[in-house]
């Protein structure tokens, strides 16, 4: 019970300072603003899986600068999920503020641990989800960037929900987070040309993770070609829930069901073509590889592939997606998200 009441008081104070630091994006007297990108949208979506999907989507971000704040709230059938998301925000010369906080009482589908599991054997976790970080970039250049955050991680599972069965331990994780990033991008969502490399190492408690994140936008005419590889890590044996890697999401893996594939490393590669449609919707043509392991390894990967329409919003500087996607050997699956994938 202390270990838990520790956690909801740093989740406030983490929340309330990602909040707090969002409003600097935003002056008190200002009704409008013609520098920046402001929306909010109602969300709806019906699921197989989990049922209707509503709640609302905020977006703001700055023309001429890297300021951006979204939020999300959403209702499920199975409980509420709540995302928030702040960066751009100048501390002292050279450094940048930056924050990210998910909070998610909805079940989650397990599949079982490794590369191999059957789509047939999902199971439905209720479960208690806070993951955070509060963090700062220091520009050596205007490509170059050092980032240091503090990360949150805790997990508690709903043992009188899930049928008095219990799949993982209750845990709470938390450590820095160091890395080095090079961005060329000519922007940060809807970028269409440059390139992006982040390289980080997170120090939990009883464990280390590594991970690789490298994008490639090439413009061909009106359209972009678009490249990345991902690769992660974790450095000890048999990590924790929370510390393993998961296959399939709306950002990686589209072809699959959320948390897919689990497992202690992570290979994935994507290939997008993005081309116009009717201004200002945009048509996705995405192809993606992928696969968790005991270590990196490339010997069984699974292939996703589908088509996307996205509706850019405002100047650009975001989107809204629908991802279809076609996994090997399974079903179609289909995402509605906001902004690029990368």
């Amino acid at each position: 019970m202390k270990n838990r009441q520790n956690v909801n008081i740093i989740f406030r104070t983490i929340l309330g300072i990602t909040l707090a630091m969002s409003l600097l994006l935003t002056p008190a007297n200002a009704e409008t603003d013609s520098t920046k990108d402001q929306f909010l949208f109602p969300v709806y979506k019906v699921s197989n899986t989990d049922g209707v999907i509503y709640g609302l989507f905020y977006y703001e971000s700055e023309f001429d600068s890297d300021k951006t704040w979204q939020w999300t709230a959403l209702r499920q059938t199975t409980g509420y999920d709540a995302w928030t998301f702040v960066e751009g925000i100048e501390i002292a010369p050279k450094w940048e503020f930056h924050s990210e906080v998910t909070w998610s009482n909805t079940s989650e589908p397990f599949f079982g641990n490794g590369n191999s599991t059957q789509v047939s054997d999902q199971a439905s976790i209720a479960r208690d989800l806070f993951d955070g970080y509060l963090g700062a970039y220091y520009s050596f250049t205007d490509q170059w960037k050092a980032v240091v955050r503090w990360v949150l991680k805790s997990r508690q599972e709903r043992v009188s929900d899930n049928d008095d069965q219990r799949y993982f331990s209750d845990e709470t994780t938390s450590g820095p987070s160091l890395g080095v990033i090079y961005d060329s991008r000519d922007t940060r969502i809807n970028s269409t040309d440059g390139s992006y490399l982040s390289q980080k190492m997170t120090f939990f408690g009883d464990g280390t993770a590594l991970d690789v994140d490298w994008r490639h936008f090439i413009p061909v005419g009106e359209s972009t070609l678009a490249l990345r590889g991902v690769l992660g890590h974790s450095l000890q044996d048999n990590p924790s829930y929370l510390q393993q890697y998961h296959l399939g999401s709306f950002t990686l893996f589209r072809g699959a069901d959320i948390n897919r594939f689990l497992g202690e490393s992570l290979v994935a590669a994507q290939v997008e073509y993005r081309m116009p449609f009717i201004d200002p919707v945009y048509l996705t043509w995405f192809s993606e590889w992928g696969q968790v392991a005991d270590d990196i390894r490339v010997d069984d990967l699974h292939w996703s592939y589908g088509l996307g329409l996205h509706y850019r919003i405002g100047m650009g500087t975001s989107s809204m997606r629908m991802d279809i996607g076609q996994m090997d050997g399974e079903g179609t699956t289909m995402y509605l998200s906001f902004d690029q994938v990368f």
